[in-house]
C-alpha cells in the first residue's frame, strides 16, 4: 500500500487548487456546523476478499490522484507562463484538470472512507488521512459531510485533542447542544483553542439550550398542528425543502409564498454567503441587477411566540431599521442567537442542509471582523421556487410601506 506521507503529499498537491486541508486544521479559520460527537467506528467483520477490494480501490484512487495532480500542475504552470494567444486554451485546460481533480477527490474520499469501515486495525497512516479529510470539511463548512467522516474517527480518536475539538466545533454549529455541554464538562480547556465564533457559542451554552428546548416544544406542535406550508428551492447545487412558520410569523410566511408564487425569486443570486455565519438570497438577480419587490413588511421578531435563530433556519433581512424587511431573506449555518430579537424566523430547512453548505462562499470575514467579498467568485442561485404545499386561504403580503 502507498505509505501515508506519499498519500498526503498528492493531497497536499490538490489543496493549491481545492482547498483540501492535507496539513491540519487551523482552528484561527472559520468553522460552520456539524453533528452530534456520539458513537464511533462500525463494529464489522468483513469478508477478505472485501477488504482486498477496498484495498485496491483505495490504492487506485491514489494512483489517479497522482496522474491528476502532475497534469493540474503542467496546466498551471503552462497558464502561468504561456503567451497571450495560448492563454485561453491553456486556462481550459487547467480548469478541465481542476474539475477532474475534484471528482478523483471524492472517489479518493470515499475509498478511504470505505477502507477504514472494513478494517479492523486500520493502520495510522489511514486514520491520519481520513483525520485529515475530517479537517477539510469542518474547515470548510460542510458539517452533513464531517459528521458521515466523524463516525469512522470518534473510536479511534477518542484521546486526540485536535479532533475532539472539531467534533465539538461542529456540534455547537449544529443545534448538538448536549453533546456540545457533555465536551464541555470533560474537555473545557480546550475551548480557548477555537475559533472566536466557537468560543462565543459555548459560552452562551445555557441559554441556547434554553432556546433550544423551547423550540422542541414548538417543533412538536408544529408535528402535531395543521401542516404547515412548504416551498422547494431549486438551486445551482440541489434542491432545498423549507417548511414555513405560518403560526408564529403569518405575515412574512404570507409575503414570501406570494412572492414565490408570483415567481420573484427566478435566477436569484446568493449573493452574500459567509462560512461560519449565513448564505442570504432575494436582492439580486443573475444579472447582478437590484431586485425590489416596491413595499416593505412588518417585522414578527418582536412577537412572544417568535422562534429563534438555530442552525438551519431561514430568517428575513432588514435594513437594522423598523419595518424595512422585503424580500430578501438567509439561511443560518449555525446557530446566530445574536440575531434574535432583530429578524423575523419563518422557517426551516427541512432537505437539502447539505446544499445550503455547498454553496460558494462570496464573502469573508478577516481577523478584525471586516467583511470583504471575495473576489472572482461567481455565486450559486435560485434557479425557481415553487409552494409544493400551503393552507386554504389567501397569501399575500401586508405592506408596511
Amino acid at each position: 500500500m502507498v505509505r501515508a506521507r506519499k498519500v498526503l503529499g498528492l493531497v497536499s498537491g490538490f489543496a493549491l487548487f481545492f482547498g483540501f486541508a492535507a496539513g491540519g486544521f487551523d482552528f484561527e479559520a472559520r468553522a460552520v456546523q456539524g453533528q452530534e460527537p456520539a458513537g464511533g467506528q462500525a463494529s464489522v467483520t468483513p469478508s477478505g476478499d472485501d477488504l482486498a477490494a477496498a484495498q485496491q480501490e483505495y490504492e487506485q484512487a491514489l494512483t489517479e490522484l497522482r496522474r491528476l495532480t502532475k497534469e493540474a500542475t503542467r496546466a498551471r504552470v503552462a497558464y502561468q507562463t504561456g503567451t497571450r494567444e495560448e492563454s485561453d486554451r491553456h486556462r481550459r485546460d487547467w480548469d478541465a484538470a481542476m474539475e477532474a481533480g475534484e471528482r478523483q477527490r471524492g472517489v479518493l474520499e470515499a475509498a478511504a472512507l470505505r477502507f477504514i469501515s472494513l478494517s479492523p486495525k486500520p493502520s495510522k497512516e489511514l486514520v491520519e488521512l481520513v483525520n485529515q479529510i475530517h479537517g477539510s470539511y469542518v474547515l470548510g463548512g460542510r458539517w452533513s459531510k464531517a459528521a458521515k467522516v466523524a463516525e469512522y474517527l470518534r473510536v479511534l480518536l477518542a484521546e486526540d485533542d485536535g479532533f475532539l475539538s472539531r467534533d465539538a466545533v461542529a456540534a455547537i454549529s449544529s443545534n448538538q447542544f448536549a453533546a456540545a455541554a457533555k465536551f464541555r464538562a470533560t474537555y473545557g480547556h480546550l475551548i480557548s483553542n477555537m475559533p472566536k465564533e466557537s468560543q462565543q457559542l459555548y459560552s452562551t451554552l445555557p441559554e441556547l439550550q434554553e432556546k433550544y428546548n423551547r423550540e422542541q416544544k414548538f417543533l412538536d406542535q408544529d408535528a402535531a398542528g395543521e401542516p404547515l406550508p412548504r416551498v422547494a428551492l431549486k438551486t445551482t447545487k440541489g434542491r432545498i425543502e423549507l417548511e414555513l412558520f405560518e403560526n408564529q410569523a403569518p405575515d412574512t410566511v404570507g409575503n414570501f409564498i406570494y412572492l414565490v408564487e408570483s415567481g420573484f425569486y427566478t435566477n436569484h443570486n446568493f449573493h452574500r454567503v459567509i462560512s461560519g455565519f449565513m448564505a442570504q438570497t432575494g436582492g439580486y438577480g443573475t444579472d447582478k441587477l437590484s431586485r425590489d419587490p416596491g413595499y416593505t413588511i412588518f417585522d414578527e421578531f418582536e412577537l412572544a411566540q417568535a422562534r429563534h435563530h438555530f442552525q438551519g433556519y431561514v430568517s428575513m433581512a432588514n435594513a437594522s431599521v423598523p419595518q424595512s424587511a422585503s424580500s430578501q431573506f438567509f439561511f443560518t449555518l449555525v446557530p446566530t442567537p445574536h440575531l434574535d430579537g432583530k429578524h423575523t424566523v419563518f422557517g426551516r430547512i427541512i432537505s437539502g442542509q447539505d446544499v445550503v453548505e455547498s454553496l460558494v462562499k462570496t464573502h469573508e470575514v478577516n481577523r478584525e471582523g471586516e467583511e470583504k467579498e471575495i473576489p472572482g467568485v461567481i455565486p450559486d442561485y435560485i434557479i425557481s421556487a415553487e409552494v409544493i404545499r400551503k393552507r386554504d386561504h389567501e397569501y399575500k403580503p401586508r405592506k408596511a410601506q
